[in-house]
């Protein structure tokens, strides 16, 4: 019998554990999303070249650095949900590497996009990928302390 909550109303870890593992899987996947429709982009602007060849080596640049970011991003909280819905002893430090690699990734994200191109609805997306970060932070430290 699956438990996600004590009688008197708080979360087990197993219940933690559980939502975790969904949130991360929802976050891969939204951050799979935006980071295919970016490669895409620049995967059309190469194929399409200009006439400036400085830009066609960026945009080849730019699908290079992304397609790297893509295996990071995605595949790593993706793993990390995979172990921790299995129960898998490294699930935790896979999240902690998760937690660190979004950190990141929404900071470069919100330096690009709310800072230098004052795109202030993308603030909405970086404060969800901040709250998960910070719950998955959490989990991973709370499993670490013991």
């Amino acid at each position: 019998m699956k438990v996600f909550a004590k009688p008197n109303g708080s979360m087990t870890l197993f219940g933690h554990r559980q939502r975790l593992a969904a949130l991360s899987l929802l976050f891969a996947a939204v951050n799979g999303f935006v980071l295919a429709i970016w490669i895409a982009m620049f995967l059309f602007l190469v194929v399409m070249p200009s006439r400036n060849p400085d830009e066609n080596n960026l945009n080849l640049l730019l699908v290079i650095i992304l397609s790297t970011v893509f295996a990071f991003v995605v595949a790593i909280p993706l793993t990390a949900s995979y172990g921790l819905l299995k129960k898998r002893r490294w699930a935790t430090k896979a999240m902690g590497i998760s937690v660190i690699l979004s950190l990141l990734f929404s900071g470069f994200l919100s330096w690009i996009l709310v800072w230098k191109l004052e795109e202030y609805y993308w603030l909405l997306y970086l404060m969800l990928c901040l709250a998960t970060s910070v719950y998955s932070g959490w989990y991973a430290w709370r499993k670490r302390a013991g």
